[in-house]
């Protein structure tokens, strides 16, 4: 425990921006946990959401950090529509791009570390090839453009900082793939899905934590965190449709079917050794991290829980 909670030893006061989000409220409630707490130490946790601070507007973030004054901030607000940032450009780039570049200047004001949550599409990878945390960026959209923006407002702007790039997210909190298939194989006599866009599946659970042992670890720059193993969204919705116990029916399509304003990559997979080797900590396999979420949604279902992300 002391060598995972190294880099906590020292820091009092933690803000989450973007904490009503699927990754925001995973960090939260990361943050609460005993294993990352240290003996003696009385740490502050603050969670703002678009409400409190509007990361596009530098007086906002301004305000915000020098309210709370934090020695850590972690980032998890973004503008996440992929189609709807290539009709809403300018608020694609104000959210993803200045966003981050004014929590990176006011983070340095304040001598704050700055943990920022960037993603797979800034890059056009190869096939067969994981993408590397120094590999070119090449978006191409205008949602992946303004994440490459926000990163490089960071790198620009401060020096303490950690990029987390991850892929494909989904989890408890707010809509995503998992949950949409789960319904509709339930509801639909078979699904259409996707075969020519290969990448990592990630449980937001399992990102919170890595974002925690990063920090424990004294992490500096970019990285990458995805679960292990790679594959197309078509073999994503047959494994959810298999592990739910459902026989629907799942018939792969091209991605030119879907018709989407939006480009999406081909080949996203990205190598996290560079994660692993800083922290020294496993990382599950997509198919067993979707395990543990497709048990938590049934249960949802059982109970109706008013939490209940369907």
């Amino acid at each position: 425990m002391e060598q995972v909670a190294a880099g906590w030893r020292e820091i009092k006061t933690v803000l989450v921006v973007g904490a009503e989000g699927m990754l925001g409220r995973e960090v939260a409630l990361a943050l609460s946990e005993p294993k990352w707490q240290v003996d003696g130490l009385e740490r502050q946790i603050y969670c703002v959401d678009v409400d409190q601070v509007d990361i596009a507007r530098a007086d906002s973030v301004k305000n915000c950090l020098l309210y709370y004054l934090p020695e850590l901030v972690i980032n998890c607000a973004a503008y996440t529509d992929v189609d709807g940032c290539e009709s809403h450009q300018d608020l694609a780039m104000a959210v993803n791009g200045r966003g981050p570049e004014n929590l990176a200047r006011l983070c340095d004001e304040i001598h704050a570390k700055l943990v920022h949550i960037s993603t797979d599409f800034v890059f056009t990878g190869r096939a067969g090839k994981l993408i590397q945390p120094d590999d070119t960026p090449n978006p191409q959209s205008v949602y992946a453009a303004s994440k490459l923006a926000g990163e490089e407002g960071i790198v620009r702007n401060l020096q303490d900082y950690i990029i987390v790039r991850t892929s494909w997210l989904f989890g408890r909190f707010g809509k995503n793939f998992v949950a949409t298939i789960y319904k509709a194989a339930q509801e639909q006599e078979f699904l259409e899905v996707v075969n020519d866009q290969l990448g990592s599946p990630t449980y937001a659970v399992d990102l919170a934590q890595a974002i925690m042992h990063l920090v424990g670890a004294g992490g500096q720059g970019a990285y990458h965190f995805c679960n292990e193993g790679i594959c197309s969204w078509y073999d994503f919705a047959v494994e959810i449709v298999r592990q739910a116990g459902l026989s629907t029916p799942v018939r792969p399509i091209s991605s030119d079917r879907l018709n989407r304003p939006a480009r999406r990559p081909d080949w996203s997979a990205m190598d996290i050794s560079h994660y692993k080797n800083k922290t020294h900590q496993p990382v599950r396999s997509w198919q067993e991290a979707l395990g543990e979420y497709l048990r938590y949604l049934d249960a949802c279902v059982k109970s109706r829980s008013p939490q209940k992300p369907l």
